[in-house]
């Protein structure tokens, strides 16, 4: 069973802050999201409310290390931290990158989905492949599960 946690405000601001409503749940806002949490593997449940009613994003994530990128990671780490790295790496090249990341969309926020329903779909999903964690934002205003 995987533990559920919500995401602190002040990183959600910090995300939500750069991309405006109509690009909140694209690809590259949500390669920046999945760049502030610092685990490997995770389920993601955002729920917002777009338009009047909740839309719901929801995702995995699970990092994997690829061997150039392992060297840097490791001397970022020494150096004395991944937070800057994370932060500029989708600007390094492919080749040096340390993780190969790219998070699997199952819910896109396209389509109404609430909460609840969001986060019942990722529970399942999470027990399915073995995600520890399920990370949670309800902005939806609906209250949450």
């Amino acid at each position: 069973m995987c533990n559920i946690v919500a995401l602190d405000q002040p990183l959600i601001a910090e995300w939500h802050a750069h991309w405006p409503s109509e690009q909140v749940y694209s690809d590259i806002s949500v390669r920046s999201l999945q760049t502030l949490i610092p685990d490997e593997h995770f389920m993601m449940v955002m729920t917002l409310r777009r338009g009047g009613e909740p839309r719901s994003l929801v995702f995995r994530m699970k990092r994997t290390v690829r061997p150039a990128g392992q060297r840097i990671w490791h001397e970022a780490e020494v150096r004395g931290g991944r937070g800057a790295l994370a932060a500029a790496y989708p600007q390094m090249p492919i080749s040096l990158r340390p993780f190969e990341d790219d998070p699997i969309i199952t819910r896109d926020g396209s389509s109404p989905c609430t909460f609840v329903e969001a986060l019942e779909h990722a529970r399942h999903l999470a027990h399915f492949c073995g995600s520890p964690v399920i990370y949670t934002y309800d902005g939806s205003g609906w209250g949450t599960a």
